[in-house]
């Protein structure tokens, strides 16, 4: 099975309604917030709003919208993750941003999402790195709370 998630992830507090408003589904992590992605939603909200189309780096959904997201749910400090893998292979990249300004640039490779979760505080606990600690694990294609946001 393969493991396709685009997410948000963040210390607690997070403004969940303002995240409904947003048609955004808030995952609990224990300590931090899982916010999953969709590339088809962070278009027509980018639409919506009137924002560019631009990309600050590789990873799906590091875009204008995104930040506008993360300073209307109260996000100051937040890692942007993303997974591709299938049948075990695959890779994985991560970002953070802090106050609006990037303090980890994107990476790609084996293990960027642990950096970047660590750096925003997730703690490994009982055995488990930082991915497993929050349950990322779990969730294997936030593609799935964008019903409505399907062709």
């Amino acid at each position: 099975m393969g493991h396709a998630l685009l997410a948000v992830v963040a210390p607690k507090p997070i403004n969940t309604q303002a995240a409904a408003e947003l048609d955004l589904t808030v995952l609990d992590g224990g300590t931090h917030v899982i916010v999953p992605l969709y590339h088809r939603h962070l278009d027509a909200w980018t639409e919506k709003l009137g924002l560019a189309f631009e990309h600050h780096s590789q990873i799906i959904g590091d875009t204008p919208v995104l930040q506008h997201f993360a300073k209307v749910m109260g996000l100051t400090t937040y890692s942007l993750v993303q997974t591709e893998y299938f049948g075990g292979t695959g890779t994985q990249f991560a970002t953070v941003w802090e106050s609006g300004v990037r303090t980890m640039p994107a990476k790609v490779g084996n293990g960027v999402i642990n950096s970047a979760l660590e750096r925003i505080g997730v703690v490994p606990r009982d055995g488990k790195d930082a991915f497993d600690t929050i349950g990322l694990g779990t969730y294997r294609d936030g593609s799935v709370y964008f019903e409505s946001y399907w062709d």
